[in-house]
């Protein structure tokens, strides 16, 4: 449960940013240039992505957005594969590594980074320039949720439980929650009671559901970060008696 509220906390704090069907913020970014340039790199079946790190760029963590310019369904969506985070209480000091094995053979992918920093008490977002890759063998194969017959679900806004269908995976499955003004990542559980999961301002308002996500943990204990792979969303299909 701790590794499980530590995450949840991180992604609140970022909301959790996609450009995927407007679900998630987009609106805080303010470009700068002086924030390192990523270098992405592919070989065998594998996209490698670094950057120049230093504790003086105040960076808080880094996003990995990719694009599959292959599949024309997904031609004009970034999604958010992954992110960097420091260890708690250390800053980035040495080369930020992602790896992104989850590619397909024969596809063409377009990558950028997208970097949260402090500027003084206030958290700006920086955008990086893209990068094209085209693959020519398999990783792992996408990181993927594999939808139900129906995702159906059934939320009782008195007692505060969900219940219902979700996709499978062998990860650990999250769903987004928004209460109207916010949204965050709650892990799921069949007959869960959202009691035990959200903070004050998402029970004392309407909320409403998202998208499902798969999420790998990978501590990197040589840079002292943690990265997190995330799967492409699934949506839910059908949620009743809101």
């Amino acid at each position: 449960m701790k590794r499980i509220s530590l995450f949840v906390l991180t992604l609140f704090t970022m909301l959790f940013i996609v450009s995927c069907d407007g679900l998630y913020d987009d609106t805080e970014v303010v470009p700068e240039n002086y924030l390192p340039t990523p270098t992405v790199k592919y070989s065998n079946g594998i996209v490698n992505i670094s950057c120049d790190a230093a504790a003086t760029d105040n960076i808080l963590w880094i996003n990995i957005f990719r694009k599959n310019i292959t599949d024309s369904a997904e031609e004009d969506a970034f999604v958010n594969i992954g992110q960097v985070l420091p260890y708690t209480g250390l800053t980035f000091t040495n080369s930020a590594q992602f790896t992104d094995e989850h590619v397909n053979s024969s596809t063409e992918y377009e990558y950028y980074i997208r970097y949260a920093y402090k500027n003084g008490t206030k958290v700006i977002y920086d955008r990086t320039s893209t990068k094209k890759i085209t693959t020519d063998s398999n990783g792992h194969g996408e990181l993927t949720l594999t939808p139900a017959d129906e995702v159906s679900l059934i939320y009782n806004a008195e007692t505060f439980v969900l219940t219902g269908t979700a996709p499978t995976s062998t990860f650990d499955v999250f769903i987004s929650v928004n209460n109207g003004t916010k949204t965050m990542p709650v892990y799921y559980l069949d007959g869960m009671d959202l009691r035990n999961y959200l903070p004050e301002d998402f029970l004392d308002k309407p909320i409403s559901f998202g998208e499902f996500i798969a999420q790998i943990e990978s501590p990197d204990e040589i840079n002292k970060v943690t990265n997190y792979y995330w799967s492409l969303p699934v949506k839910v299909k059908d949620l009743s008696d809101l």
